[in-house]
């Protein structure tokens, strides 16, 4: 038997309401929808912004919350492996920093052996918050005091299995600290990296009118059936009929998926010439010197899943709107690690002898009146 908690985290500013009519998040409709009994377990998490009272986060600036709530998470899937004999699979959907989230809450459970517990994360549209230029200060001084630093390198969670990290091609004003940031992952995770067309928040945007749920375009469309598909392999379980779902949301059953795949196909379609004109010539920094672009030429296919539903055989960037420069990014060389330390060691030795001068090496009477006295 196998038990299966399925965690989703809403962004910064987002909360798990369903309102009677206005905007919902993707976070709040999944755990809805999520089947919830004595082997399926779901949690939604508001986003660090709406509950923190912790005043080192400056209102929704720092992540001190959030990595409370991550805390609060990993002590209770940690609690469920130990009470139980069953395997455990934790199924993770973050958006925004919530995708950041996911990461993190992986790095805060590596230490469970994958036999115990099999680790999923759906990642949309990762943002730590910060400067992009702040991580490489953090990761020289090795504080991993951001939140980029300490979600960069998950090399060593061996129980993350699957992975679903979605990006979006728009870019944001640089003071909005929205770079996105793609971890080096696992050698032993089954990664899916892709970019979507939107920006941010607008391409995962959902909102109730009376008793209907709809997505507010296509790109929240496509991003809707993306992160269900890839929870539902994973194991979590979804009742459909729990809300009142757009007919463009409603999942086909597997008599039916012929018929969703030849819908999809049409909007991914539709969606790759838009794209390329709206878009065409825009990239999108990213952290770790990873970059985001859309062809200024158009393209046969909207991204590498377009090609999927296409049944392509080598899937290519070169035909792709939608592209990242890279797709894996690498963990740091010994040689990159090493000459790391050394300016670490550089910048310890360096204090120390500024303190030293300063408070512990007074100057002697000669040098400081400028005579030798007499005796």
């Amino acid at each position: 038997m196998v038990k299966t908690i399925s965690v989703y985290f809403n962004g910064t500013d987002d909360d798990n309401d369903v309102p009677e009519h206005g905007r919902i998040t993707l976070a709040a409709l999944l755990d809805q929808m999520t089947v919830k009994d004595h082997n399926n377990f779901s949690i939604c998490v508001n986003g660090c912004g709406v509950e923190t009272q912790d005043i080192r986060d400056l209102g929704a600036i720092f992540t001190f919350h959030l990595e409370k709530q991550v805390l609060n998470i990993a002590k209770q899937v940690e609690e469920m492996v130990k009470s139980s004999e069953d395997k455990v699979v934790l199924n993770v959907y973050g958006f925004s920093r919530g995708g950041a989230a996911a990461f993190w809450l992986g790095q805060k459970l590596k230490h469970i052996s994958a036999d115990r517990l099999t680790i999923n994360v759906a990642s949309f549209e990762p943002v730590p918050g910060n400067f992009i230029t702040g991580v490489y200060g953090d990761l020289l001084l090795g504080t991993n005091s951001t939140l980029s630093a300490a979600v960069a390198d998950l090399t060593e969670c061996k129980n993350i299995a699957n992975a679903l990290v979605l990006f979006t091609n728009q870019p944001l004003p640089d003071i909005a600290c929205h770079a996105p940031i793609l971890p080096s992952l696992p050698t032993t995770c089954k990664a899916e990296i892709d970019v979507t067309p939107g920006c941010h928040k607008g391409a995962v945007a959902f909102y109730k009118s009376g008793e209907s749920i709809k997505p507010a375009n296509d790109e929240s469309e496509i991003a809707f059936h993306r992160v269900v598909d890839f929870m539902q392999k994973c194991g979590t379980s979804f009742n459909f009929d729990k809300l009142h779902l757009d007919r463009n949301l409603i999942y086909s059953k597997e008599s039916k998926q012929d018929s969703t795949d030849h819908r999809l196909l049409s909007l991914y379609e539709r969606l790759a010439g838009k794209t390329s004109f709206r878009d065409g010539g825009q990239n999108r920094s990213m952290h770790l010197r990873n970059t985001i672009f859309t062809a200024r030429d158009s393209k046969k296919y909207l991204n590498r899943y377009h090609q999927q539903l296409c049944n392509v055989e080598n899937v290519s960037d070169k035909d792709c709107v939608l592209t990242i420069q890279s797709h894996n990014p690498q963990r740091m060389s010994p040689q990159q690690r090493q000459a790391i330390q050394f300016m670490q060691l550089t910048f310890v030795l360096a204090m120390a002898w500024m303190i030293y001068n300063k408070y512990f090496n007074e100057p002697s009477l000669e040098s400081s009146n400028g005579f030798r006295p007499r005796f």
